[in-house]
Protein backbone atom coordinates (compact mmCIF):
# COMPACT_ATOMS: atom_id res chain seq x y z
CA UNK A 1 0.00 0.00 0.00
CA UNK A 2 2.84 2.36 0.88
CA UNK A 3 4.41 1.62 -2.49
CA UNK A 4 1.16 2.55 -4.26
CA UNK A 5 0.82 5.82 -2.31
CA UNK A 6 4.46 6.63 -2.99
CA UNK A 7 4.01 5.95 -6.70
CA UNK A 8 0.92 8.17 -6.81
CA UNK A 9 2.80 10.98 -5.10
CA UNK A 10 5.64 10.68 -7.56
CA UNK A 11 3.18 10.72 -10.48
CA UNK A 12 1.37 13.77 -9.10
CA UNK A 13 4.67 15.53 -8.63
CA UNK A 14 5.73 14.72 -12.17
CA UNK A 15 2.44 16.07 -13.57
CA UNK A 16 2.78 19.29 -11.58
CA UNK A 17 6.39 19.71 -12.70
CA UNK A 18 5.42 19.13 -16.33
CA UNK A 19 2.59 21.65 -16.05
CA UNK A 20 4.92 24.28 -14.59
CA UNK A 21 7.44 23.63 -17.34
CA UNK A 22 4.75 24.02 -20.02
CA UNK A 23 3.59 27.33 -18.55
CA UNK A 24 7.16 28.59 -18.31
CA UNK A 25 7.83 27.53 -21.90
CA UNK A 26 4.76 29.45 -23.12
CA UNK A 27 5.73 32.50 -21.07
CA UNK A 28 9.25 32.45 -22.48
CA UNK A 29 8.00 32.16 -26.05
CA UNK A 30 5.43 34.93 -25.55
CA UNK A 31 7.83 37.41 -23.98
CA UNK A 32 8.36 40.29 -26.39
CA UNK A 33 6.33 42.68 -28.54
CA UNK A 34 3.61 41.54 -30.94
CA UNK A 35 1.48 43.46 -33.43
CA UNK A 36 -1.88 42.55 -34.98
CA UNK A 37 -3.35 43.38 -38.37
CA UNK A 38 -5.75 46.37 -38.57
CA UNK A 39 -9.28 45.56 -37.42
CA UNK A 40 -12.55 47.48 -37.54
CA UNK A 41 -14.37 47.92 -34.23
CA UNK A 42 -17.73 49.27 -33.12
CA UNK A 43 -18.04 52.50 -31.13
CA UNK A 44 -20.88 54.48 -29.58
CA UNK A 45 -20.86 56.62 -32.73
CA UNK A 46 -22.69 54.36 -35.20
CA UNK A 47 -21.71 56.66 -38.09
CA UNK A 48 -18.00 56.13 -37.44
CA UNK A 49 -15.68 53.71 -39.17
CA UNK A 50 -12.97 52.99 -36.61
CA UNK A 51 -9.91 50.85 -37.33
CA UNK A 52 -7.42 49.73 -34.68
CA UNK A 53 -4.05 48.00 -34.73
CA UNK A 54 -2.95 46.41 -31.45
CA UNK A 55 0.62 46.13 -30.18
CA UNK A 56 1.16 44.00 -27.06
CA UNK A 57 4.39 43.81 -25.05
CA UNK A 58 4.65 40.90 -22.61
CA UNK A 59 7.27 41.00 -19.85
CA UNK A 60 8.15 37.88 -17.87
CA UNK A 61 8.90 38.14 -14.15
CA UNK A 62 12.07 36.32 -13.13
CA UNK A 63 10.46 35.36 -9.83
CA UNK A 64 7.61 33.35 -11.37
CA UNK A 65 8.79 32.87 -14.98
CA UNK A 66 5.15 32.33 -16.00
CA UNK A 67 3.90 35.90 -16.47
CA UNK A 68 4.34 39.53 -15.56
CA UNK A 69 3.46 43.01 -16.83
CA UNK A 70 1.75 43.60 -20.16
CA UNK A 71 1.68 46.92 -22.00
CA UNK A 72 -0.68 47.55 -24.89
CA UNK A 73 -0.67 50.32 -27.46
CA UNK A 74 -3.39 50.79 -30.03
CA UNK A 75 -3.11 52.88 -33.17
CA UNK A 76 -6.54 53.99 -34.32
CA UNK A 77 -8.03 55.83 -37.27
CA UNK A 78 -11.55 57.23 -37.48
CA UNK A 79 -13.75 58.33 -40.34
CA UNK A 80 -17.07 59.78 -39.27
CA UNK A 81 -19.56 62.58 -39.80
CA UNK A 82 -21.48 65.02 -37.68
CA UNK A 83 -24.70 66.96 -38.05
CA UNK A 84 -23.01 70.25 -37.19
CA UNK A 85 -23.79 72.70 -39.99
CA UNK A 86 -22.94 76.28 -40.81
CA UNK A 87 -24.31 78.68 -43.43
CA UNK A 88 -26.48 75.99 -45.07
CA UNK A 89 -23.51 73.84 -46.09
CA UNK A 90 -23.32 70.05 -45.88
CA UNK A 91 -22.57 68.19 -42.62
CA UNK A 92 -18.93 67.87 -41.60
CA UNK A 93 -16.81 64.86 -42.48
CA UNK A 94 -14.15 64.02 -39.88
CA UNK A 95 -11.00 61.91 -40.18
CA UNK A 96 -8.62 61.43 -37.28
CA UNK A 97 -5.77 59.29 -35.99
CA UNK A 98 -4.19 58.69 -32.62
CA UNK A 99 -3.05 56.20 -30.03
CA UNK A 100 -4.37 54.62 -26.86
CA UNK A 101 -2.41 52.71 -24.23
CA UNK A 102 -3.18 50.59 -21.18
CA UNK A 103 -1.19 48.32 -18.85
CA UNK A 104 -1.95 45.23 -16.83
CA UNK A 105 -0.73 41.83 -15.70
CA UNK A 106 -0.72 38.46 -17.44
CA UNK A 107 -0.16 34.85 -16.37
CA UNK A 108 0.24 31.60 -18.28
CA UNK A 109 -2.37 29.12 -17.03
CA UNK A 110 -1.71 26.26 -19.48
CA UNK A 111 0.60 25.39 -22.32
CA UNK A 112 -1.53 27.44 -24.76
CA UNK A 113 -3.54 29.82 -22.58
CA UNK A 114 -2.99 33.03 -20.61
CA UNK A 115 -5.18 35.26 -18.45
CA UNK A 116 -4.89 39.04 -18.61
CA UNK A 117 -5.99 41.61 -16.03
CA UNK A 118 -6.11 45.14 -17.46
CA UNK A 119 -5.70 48.15 -15.19
CA UNK A 120 -7.97 50.69 -16.86
CA UNK A 121 -6.83 53.43 -14.50
CA UNK A 122 -3.70 53.50 -16.71
CA UNK A 123 -5.73 54.06 -19.91
CA UNK A 124 -4.48 57.02 -21.95
CA UNK A 125 -5.96 58.25 -25.25
CA UNK A 126 -4.23 60.73 -27.51
CA UNK A 127 -5.95 62.13 -30.62
CA UNK A 128 -3.24 63.64 -32.83
CA UNK A 129 -4.35 67.24 -33.55
CA UNK A 130 -2.27 67.33 -36.73
CA UNK A 131 -4.05 64.23 -38.04
CA UNK A 132 -7.57 65.60 -37.49
CA UNK A 133 -9.20 66.76 -40.71
CA UNK A 134 -12.62 68.43 -40.95
CA UNK A 135 -14.22 68.96 -44.33
CA UNK A 136 -17.43 70.12 -45.92
CA UNK A 137 -18.53 68.78 -49.27
CA UNK A 138 -18.09 72.30 -50.62
CA UNK A 139 -15.56 74.41 -48.78
CA UNK A 140 -15.09 78.16 -49.00
CA UNK A 141 -12.46 80.14 -47.18
CA UNK A 142 -15.03 81.27 -44.61
CA UNK A 143 -16.11 77.65 -44.11
CA UNK A 144 -12.48 76.64 -43.47
CA UNK A 145 -12.17 79.29 -40.78
CA UNK A 146 -15.37 78.00 -39.17
CA UNK A 147 -14.02 74.45 -39.19
CA UNK A 148 -10.85 75.50 -37.38
CA UNK A 149 -12.93 76.87 -34.50
CA UNK A 150 -14.73 73.50 -34.22
CA UNK A 151 -11.55 71.42 -34.08
CA UNK A 152 -10.95 71.52 -30.26
CA UNK A 153 -14.52 70.37 -29.58
CA UNK A 154 -14.20 67.59 -32.18
CA UNK A 155 -10.93 66.35 -30.61
CA UNK A 156 -12.57 66.30 -27.18
CA UNK A 157 -15.54 64.31 -28.51
CA UNK A 158 -13.30 61.83 -30.34
CA UNK A 159 -11.17 61.31 -27.23
CA UNK A 160 -14.30 60.49 -25.22
CA UNK A 161 -15.55 58.09 -27.91
CA UNK A 162 -12.26 56.18 -28.09
CA UNK A 163 -11.84 56.14 -24.30
CA UNK A 164 -15.23 54.47 -23.89
CA UNK A 165 -14.55 51.99 -26.72
CA UNK A 166 -11.20 50.72 -25.43
CA UNK A 167 -12.52 48.70 -22.43
CA UNK A 168 -15.61 47.40 -24.25
CA UNK A 169 -14.37 46.76 -27.79
CA UNK A 170 -10.56 46.47 -27.77
CA UNK A 171 -9.52 45.24 -24.32
CA UNK A 172 -12.73 43.44 -23.44
CA UNK A 173 -10.97 40.14 -22.83
CA UNK A 174 -9.39 38.47 -19.84
CA UNK A 175 -8.15 35.33 -21.54
CA UNK A 176 -6.24 34.38 -24.69
CA UNK A 177 -6.77 30.77 -25.85
CA UNK A 178 -5.25 28.32 -28.31
CA UNK A 179 -1.92 30.14 -28.63
CA UNK A 180 0.19 28.57 -31.36
CA UNK A 181 3.53 29.86 -32.58
CA UNK A 182 4.13 29.67 -36.32
CA UNK A 183 6.72 30.70 -38.90
CA UNK A 184 9.66 29.89 -36.60
CA UNK A 185 7.95 31.74 -33.74
CA UNK A 186 7.88 35.02 -35.69
CA UNK A 187 4.07 34.91 -35.61
CA UNK A 188 1.39 33.51 -33.35
CA UNK A 189 -2.20 32.47 -33.82
CA UNK A 190 -4.66 32.72 -30.96
CA UNK A 191 -8.32 33.03 -30.03
CA UNK A 192 -9.65 36.07 -28.18
CA UNK A 193 -13.31 35.75 -27.33
CA UNK A 194 -14.83 34.06 -30.35
CA UNK A 195 -12.42 35.53 -32.88
CA UNK A 196 -9.16 34.24 -34.33
CA UNK A 197 -6.17 36.59 -34.44
CA UNK A 198 -2.66 36.56 -35.87
CA UNK A 199 0.10 38.61 -34.24
CA UNK A 200 3.55 39.20 -35.71
CA UNK A 201 6.62 39.54 -33.51
CA UNK A 202 8.25 42.96 -33.52
CA UNK A 203 10.85 42.50 -30.78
Amino acid sequence: MRHIISALCVAAGAIAFTSCNEKAKLADSLTGTWSSAPERIATADTRATTTVERTLTFLNDESSNTGGDVDATVKFSILTGTQLQAADVQPISITAEGTASVSGRWEATDDDEIVVNWNFSTLKVNVDPDAVSLDYDVVTQNDSETLMTLKPAVIKALTATISSAMPTEVFNFGKVDDIKFINNSTSLKCEIGDKDYVFNRLL
